[in-house]
């Protein structure tokens, strides 16, 4: 993709300055008495679970791909969680057979929607783990993956298909294959026709609802009176951003022209509070894309619809902070930001618990 970006550098370090118990290296809680009779691992581990917050990076190295799913033969959960305040992941969990990091435990999950784990490809490892490629299913698409390689494009006779800034605001040609740079979770409008739940002939209406993060919440560690504050690093498209074309002789992006994106691909993320009531098992081994599953509301209803708006598009790279009242809904354990509509790239996402 060709963008015209702001001279503003996108990098991956939260901004907000906040105080919050349990942060990276606030261990004062664990007994000293238990710590005696721990091994080294299980004091390492009692410490990272009863930190109150964490950071993902929404990158193809830190979630679980297509080409490398979990232990369930499943893309799109988090790999790798990290300090909220220091770029430092968590160490390994030795109890994981896919290479997982510990977490806090008061977090099940955190995923994202993949929209071609169902391609018919060798690079695909998560084909199992998917809907399929029945009639009634959307076909694979690059509606919801990440920003580099895309073996669908590259199977088609592509050479090119994206740009992105390096290290030094330059804008190097990416090549199918090229992982020199990190490869961020990205939603495109125009790849999301017939990828969404609502089953209508129009393609305005059947891209909307496609794409998204879930954050999923274990209520037994959290305390009643806490809530939630979450902080989403994103780079919402608009019409201040040029996207390319492919070229129809070539099949070629290479000297194609390029297009800004219209007002209606311009990036619209919802947030939502809702129930799914599930297990971190039953969580991770469902398949893609998952937002088909959890459509049904009257299954899993939501309990504040559209509680914020990452919106308007600026263009740019922005970060976003959105108190989420969780201490009003007991039985609530997921968080949704939800592609409504349009392109946008999210690059990662913290979450602090907040004692009342």
């Amino acid at each position: 993709m060709i963008l015209k970006l702001n001279p503003l550098i996108l990098t991956f370090h939260l901004s907000i300055l906040i105080l919050i118990s349990g942060c990276a290296g606030d261990f004062s809680q664990i007994d000293g008495d238990a710590e005696t009779e721990q091994t080294s691992e299980q004091k390492i581990t009692a410490q990272i679970s009863s930190l109150s917050s964490f950071r993902v990076n929404l990158t193809s190295t830190d979630i679980f791909s297509v080409n490398n799913p979990n232990a369930y033969g499943c893309a799109g959960d988090v790999k790798r969680y990290k300090y909220p305040l220091e770029d430092t992941y968590f160490p390994e969990d030795s109890n994981s057979t896919d290479g997982s990091t510990l977490k806090p435990s008061f977090v099940k999950n955190v995923s994202v929607d993949i929209t071609n784990s169902n391609m018919d490809s060798s690079n695909n490892s998560a084909s199992d783990c998917s809907f399929g490629n029945d009639s009634a299913v959307p076909p694979p698409a690059f509606c919801a993956s990440f920003d580099t390689y895309s073996p669908l494009f590259e199977a088609d006779g592509l050479t090119a298909w994206s740009y992105w800034p390096d290290s030094n605001g330059t804008l190097p040609l990416l090549t199918p294959g090229n992982t020199a740079r990190l490869q961020n979770y990205l939603l495109l409008d125009y790849f999301c026709v017939e990828q969404g739940p609502v089953n209508l002939p129009d393609p305005e209406v059947n891209k909307l609802l496609a794409g998204g993060i879930d954050i999923d919440l274990d209520r037994s560690a959290i305390d009643s009176t806490e809530d939630i504050l979450i902080s989403v690093l994103l780079y919402p498209f608009s019409t201040e951003n040029l996207r390319p074309v492919v070229d129809e002789d070539t099949e070629d992006l290479t000297g194609a022209t390029d297009y800004v994106f219209s007002n209606r691909q311009s990036a619209r993320f919802d947030v939502h509070l809702f129930k799914t009531g599930m297990t971190e098992a039953n969580l991770k081994s469902k398949a893609q894309p998952r937002y088909l599953f959890f459509s049904n509301e009257t299954a899993y209803p939501k309990h504040i619809k559209r509680l914020a708006t990452l919106a308007p598009p600026g263009g740019s790279p922005q970060e976003r902070q959105v108190y989420i009242p969780l201490s009003k809904f007991p039985t609530a354990d997921r968080i949704r930001i939800e592609r409504y509509s349009g392109s946008g790239l999210i690059a990662s996402v913290s979450v602090f618990r907040m004692k009342n």
